[in-house]
């Protein structure tokens, strides 16, 4: 059995939805990023984009996780999204209803609409880093390390500026003051723009894809 998958009902975590989407499958993920966690959120995916759901529904309550773990489940969501130009597909939504942070926060931005329950409800971004202890590796060591982090933080960042349209390293530097970590409650993301994340706690309606993804304005 895959724990990942669930039914949804009349509401998911204080998301209510209309009736076209009861008991459709949509994923859960509470837990962190790990190799076990992405080999079943892929098959979750593969199985709502399989179903007669409208969209693929993601719930995140996540503090985070293995980076390598979080890319296959972004490569799968590019697989089975919503595409306009050959209409096949479903569009993404993701659900944040407490905390979204580190790979849980990629993944949240990763939807084409996205919602937080409450105004309580936080993203946390920050850079990929190493866990390695100063003097534990050599100069070639170290070198080779930092090039890897800073291929993975530009896939990071891509990958949430890719769906979002904003470019989050440059609002870190901004927004932190040289801090590593930069948190948002869903009142943060509202004034980022009226796409960034649609009214908290609004039901989640199905809608025309076509629609919901050119506008990034969908019906919710």
């Amino acid at each position: 059995a895959n724990w990942l998958l669930r039914r949804w009902d009349t509401a998911i975590n204080g998301v209510p939805t209309t009736a076209a989407m009861h008991n459709c499958w949509y994923m859960s993920l509470d837990d962190g990023f790990n190799e076990s966690t992405a080999k079943l959120a892929i098959a979750a995916i593969d199985h709502i984009a399989k179903s007669d759901a409208p969209a693929i529904v993601i719930h995140v309550n996540s503090y985070g996780g293995s980076v390598y773990s979080l890319l296959p489940i972004l490569d799968k969501l590019d697989a089975v999204r919503y595409n306009k130009e050959t209409r096949k597909g479903k569009p993404i939504i993701t659900i944040c209803s407490q905390k979204a942070m580190s790979c849980g926060a990629v993944l949240f931005l990763y939807g084409d609409v996205r919602h937080m329950v409450g105004a309580h409800s936080e993203i946390m971004i920050h850079p990929v880093s190493s866990w390695h202890e100063a003097g534990q590796e050599n100069a070639v060591q170290s070198g080779a390390r930092a090039s890897q982090l800073g291929r993975l933080n530009d896939q990071l960042f891509k990958a949430m500026r890719k769906h979002t349209g904003i470019d989050w390293e440059a609002l870190m530097s901004r927004k932190t003051k040289g801090a590593q970590e930069l948190h948002l409650t869903a009142h943060d993301l509202q004034h980022m723009g009226d796409t960034m994340i649609s009214h908290t706690g609004k039901p989640i309606e199905a809608w025309n894809p076509a629609v919901a993804v050119d506008s990034k304005a969908a019906h919710v």
